[in-house]
């Protein structure tokens, strides 16, 4: 009797030690599936980030994120955006999140949106600035394109902490 009292006991214990152990959990409140890189280290996947798009001049809209004053009287408006990445891949898919999110319905303009021909090369890290290397060809409208399309990239990749970025297409500045 004593014996099935210990060990009734026991698997009680064990049960709610259990039961109170909690998940490993990403700063997005998902249960973290990070792929586990060579080093043996856990890549924790990044959900959210916050992308840059230009509200043009004289036009309101509806958008709440952070507005920075931008050549030709346009915003620069900060707008959050899921995006399935991780450490590994995090600047070719920022570069996905630039390119592909539109929030016309919101009065704001994704410049890079006419941009079919450009692509994501790589990038280079000196310091604190980061090169973003594209390739393909610009299409320049007009003298207002050049600071929303260099600036709506720039400001997407400090978010990553680099005090510069610089936006190379085919290994020359956007002018």
């Amino acid at each position: 009797m004593k014996k099935t009292l210990l060990g009734l006991t026991l698997l009680s214990t064990i049960i709610l030690a259990a039961c109170s152990m909690k998940p490993s959990m990403s700063g997005t409140g998902s249960v973290d599936t990070g792929a586990v890189l060579e080093t043996g280290v856990v890549e924790t996947p990044i959900t959210m980030i916050n992308i840059y798009q230009v509200q043009l001049d004289g036009t309101t809209g509806t958008a709440t994120g952070t507005a920075i004053p931008l050549g030709c009287n346009d915003l620069l408006v900060e707008v959050p955006v899921e995006v399935d990445m991780t450490e590994v891949n995090k600047y070719p898919k920022t570069w996905d999140a630039i390119v592909d999110y539109d929030f016309e319905d919101m009065g704001l303009m994704n410049p890079w949106k006419t941009q079919d021909e450009v692509a994501f090369d790589s990038y280079e890290i000196v310091g604190s600035t980061l090169t973003v290397n594209l390739t393909g060809t610009i299409k320049i409208g007009g003298v207002c394109d050049v600071p929303r399309l260099n600036e709506t990239v720039k400001a997407t990749y400090k978010n990553f902490g680099y005090d510069d970025v610089v936006v190379l297409v085919n290994g020359q500045t956007i002018n």
